[in-house]
């Protein structure tokens, strides 16, 4: 081999390596751009989680504080709760007492009406006779319907008031009315009665033949001619009225019915004497 040959050789060699060299240099250099980019786009994603975390950590904190809120709102709306729920048991402990209270307080009063009415029923049994039977059925039923609770105190209290009014409106009516009487001979007979007010009541039969006249028997002294019958507070005096005592009696039934001009009634009047019978 020349000198030449060796020279062209040696130029090859050394033209080889210079582009080897320069191919790997360039490798090296894309490879290094790739590896920057890699880590500019790794420092991208990681800043972009950092962002998120920052973003997550903000919004952790509101939902905390919106709970923590939340929280304190919750405790105190219980304490309330706590509070009107005690505030409630105590009004309903105090409702009950009061309650209670009224219950007995009813039950007071309706022991109270039982002797009023008790009281009345012992007055009616020595009262005018006039519509007695009745009075006394009705406060009978009264004072039943109170004790066995079947009726409160104050519907007690309002049937017992009518029948006061009632008792009071007999003092002040008026009426005639038909019916029998028993004469103290014995036989009945029919006619009509005269009750003025609570004070007076007399009976006249139809023919004219029977007068009577109920008067207390308390007013009386000398009560065997009048046949009159053990504790009866109240007695017909028939037998021992005067012709004038028949005749004013007469006189206003006529005078009540519409069959005479009205006058002054002259009935006869009894009153308690020391000695004697009938005045």
């Amino acid at each position: 081999m020349g000198f030449y040959s060796k020279f062209v050789f040696l130029c090859g060699v050394y033209l080889c390596g210079h582009l080897f060299a320069q191919e790997t240099l360039t490798g090296l250099q894309n490879e290094i751009a790739r590896v920057e980019r890699e880590i500019q786009r790794e420092k991208d994603l990681h800043q972009k989680e950092i962002e998120k975390y920052n973003e997550f950590e903000k919004r952790k904190k509101e939902k905390l504080a919106q709970l923590e809120e939340q929280n304190k709102s919750l405790a105190q709306a219980s304490q309330e709760i706590k509070a009107s729920v005690l505030t409630l048991r105590q009004e309903k402990a105090s409702a009950q007492a009061q309650l209670e209270k009224l219950r007995q307080q009813r039950k007071t009063l309706s022991q109270r009406l039982i002797s009023d009415i008790q009281k009345f029923l012992n007055q009616v049994q020595v009262d005018f006779p006039a519509g007695k039977e009745q009075r006394i059925a009705l406060l009978n039923k009264l004072r039943d319907d109170l004790s066995s609770g079947q009726v409160s105190a104050e519907e007690g209290m309002q049937r017992f008031l009518a029948l006061l009014n009632g008792a009071l409106e007999l003092g002040w009516t008026t009426e005639i009315y038909s019916g029998t009487y028993r004469t103290q001979q014995g036989p009945i007979v029919d006619g009509k009665y005269l009750r003025l007010g609570a004070i007076l009541l007399a009976f006249n039969s139809l023919d004219g033949n029977t007068t009577a006249f109920l008067v207390p028997q308390s007013a009386l002294t000398d009560t065997s001619k009048n046949k009159a019958s053990g504790n009866d507070p109240y007695i017909w005096i028939e037998n021992t009225l005067s012709i004038q005592q028949k005749q004013a009696i007469k006189r206003s039934f006529e005078v009540m019915e519409g069959k005479a001009a009205p006058e002054l009634a002259k009935f006869p009047l009894y009153a308690p004497a020391e000695k004697g019978g009938l005045p």
